[in-house]
C-alpha cells in the first residue's frame, strides 16, 4: 500500500510541474476559464476539470487570411512546438499546420499578456478573447482555438498538451491549417505558452 501511495505522490509532483488549459475550439458565443492571480505550482486553484466546447464554425468568409507570405523569425522554443505539433499531426495523417505571421503576434501578445496581467486564462482582461484579438487583428477564420501553457520547458508544455485530451483535440483538429506560437519567458513557471489555431 505504502508503494502505491509513494508512485502516486511522484506521478503527482510531476503533474504539478506544468499547469496547462485547453481552449475550447469555439466561436465568440463560447465562454472560457479565468484564474485571477498566479496559481501557486503544485496547488489547485482552479477547476478540477477544464471544461472543453465542441468545435463552432465562425459565419466569416474567407479562412486564415492573415500575413502568409513572409514567415515571421521564430524563437527556438517557438520552432521546435511548430514541428512537435507537425510530427503529431502527420502520425495520424494530418496536414502540417502553416505559421501565420499575424496569428504569431498575437499568439506572443497573449503570452506577455499573462505573464504582465498577472492571470491565466482564455479570457484576458486587456486583450478580450483570442477570437478578439484575431478580430482586431484582421484575421478571419471558420474554426479557431487557443492552448496556453505554463512551464520550465517548450518540451515540457508540448508534452503535458498531448497528454490532455483537450489540447490533444486542438492539435490534431484536422479543421485547422495556421497556428501562432507565442513562447515568452517569464511568469512563475519560466515560460508562457500560447498556441493559436484557425482554419
Amino acid at each position: 500500500m505504502q508503494k502505491i501511495i509513494w508512485k502516486y505522490g511522484i506521478l503527482l509532483g510531476i503533474l504539478s510541474l506544468s499547469i496547462v488549459y485547453a481552449g475550447p475550439v469555439y466561436g465568440y458565443q463560447g465562454n472560457s476559464l479565468n484564474w485571477h492571480g498566479w496559481p501557486i505550482p503544485g496547488q489547485r486553484t482552479g477547476p478540477s476539470i477544464p471544461r472543453y466546447s465542441k468545435p463552432v464554425q465562425n459565419p466569416v468568409s474567407g479562412v486564415g487570411t492573415g500575413n502568409h507570405s513572409s514567415v515571421q523569425v521564430l524563437t527556438l522554443d517557438e520552432s521546435y512546438i511548430l514541428k512537435q505539433v507537425n510530427i503529431e499531426r502527420t502520425k495520424v495523417g494530418l496536414g502540417v499546420l502553416q505559421i501565420d505571421n499575424r496569428l504569431e503576434q498575437t499568439a506572443r501578445a497573449k503570452s506577455m499578456d499573462m505573464i504582465k496581467g498577472g492571470y491565466f486564462g482564455h479570457q484576458s482582461p486587456t486583450l478580450g478573447s483570442p477570437f478578439d484579438q484575431m478580430k482586431r487583428a484582421g484575421i478571419s477564420y471558420h474554426w479557431a482555438g487557443e492552448n496556453i501553457a505554463g512551464n520550465f520547458s517548450a518540451a515540457g508544455a508540448m508534452k503535458s498538451w498531448m497528454n490532455s485530451s483537450g489540447h490533444r483535440a486542438n492539435i490534431l483538429n484536422p479543421n485547422f491549417s495556421r497556428i501562432g506560437i507565442g513562447v515568452i519567458d517569464g511568469g512563475p513557471y519560466g515560460k508562457m505558452l500560447t498556441q493559436q489555431f484557425i482554419g
